[in-house]
């Protein structure tokens, strides 16, 4: 009887150990329009090898239903590939700054052969409440060629 439930266990906990969930979704974007994404989203402008994963999205934004000393910031980070191979990371913040002003939309410029572009992060959604502290963040943003 041992020997079934042993069988058992290890089944049960190998299947909860699948790793669906940090495959990356994918979607593809035109360039110098908006486009949503979400965390661990990996969107492809279609015209060429570029494609963008969003890692990481860190929200501490004061809630809007909530008294707060600090203003907070919402910090995203995204992975720029060409195939399989990182060719930069971007770094965006929202929010406050260390020098105390409230940033609305961050820019960051990059490079790809002999082109020049810039992400600009627009949103983090949705804006905190005290309800919806564990909600799912996307992001809103645009890449454009300069």
């Amino acid at each position: 009887m041992k020997f079934i439930y042993s069988i058992f266990f290890i089944l049960l906990f190998s299947l909860s150990c699948s790793n669906e969930s940090i495959t990356p979704l994918d979607k593809n974007i035109a360039l110098n329009k908006e486009f949503t994404a979400t965390l661990s989203e990996k969107v492809t402008y279609e015209e060429n090898d570029l494609s963008f994963h969003i890692y990481e999205i860190n929200d501490s934004r004061c809630p809007t239903d909530a008294f707060c000393t600090w203003q907070g910031g919402a910090r995203v980070c995204i992975e720029v590939f060409v195939q399989v191979q990182i060719i930069d990371s971007l770094n965006f913040s929202l929010g406050s700054n260390s020098n105390g002003s409230i940033v609305t939309a961050d820019t960051v410029n990059f490079n790809y052969k002999s082109a020049s572009y810039a992400a600009i992060l627009f949103d983090v959604m949705p804006y905190p409440t005290i309800s919806n502290a564990t909600e799912p963040k996307s992001i809103k943003m645009k890449i454009i060629s300069k």
